[in-house]
């Protein structure tokens, strides 16, 4: 019986690897996409500005959007996450809309919620601790009191 790892076909990096060839040209597959998709968007501009400027239009913009389309989808930030530049864009634009506001588990809450005023606590946290560990201690003689003769509320009752 012989084991094999998969991982790097089916894992977060199984594309990495993945080349293409195009007219004796070995490219890798995403960046290939990336090129041609932004080559394709850059018609409509190349005729605009070729009824401009001439000839050089149709050196100038495919070559512009190739790299603009590069830069944005296959290009990655230094810091962080190291996300694509798109993601990077449309994460700051998010976060300043939402500057000022409460979020909880992502979901940006509405202005009419309960909470007024959200401030840094003002308790030191070796007294915050103080105070935990005394609430934990346990209180000899007591025990805990439990009410079995209440009545049960079953959903299919």
């Amino acid at each position: 019986m012989s084991l094999y790892s998969l991982t790097h076909l089916t894992g977060r990096k199984r594309n990495v690897d993945r080349k293409i060839i195009v007219l004796t040209v070995e490219a890798n597959k995403a960046s290939f996409i990336v090129t041609v998709i932004s080559v394709g968007v850059s018609i409509l501009p190349t005729v605009i500005l070729y009824m401009i400027i001439g000839s050089p239009a149709l050196v100038i913009m495919p070559t512009l959007f190739a790299f603009a389309g590069w830069w944005l989808f296959r290009y990655r930030s230094k810091k962080g996450l190291q996300l694509p530049m798109y993601r990077l864009l449309l994460d700051r634009g998010r976060a300043k809309q939402l500057r000022g506001k409460a979020l909880v588990c992502g979901v940006p809450m509405s202005d009419e919620s309960a909470i007024t005023k959200i401030v840094s606590s003002s308790v030191p946290a070796d007294r915050l601790a103080e105070s935990a560990a005394e609430e934990l201690t346990p209180v000899y003689g007591q025990t805990s009191r439990t009410n079995n003769d209440a009545p049960r509320h079953d959903i299919f009752a």
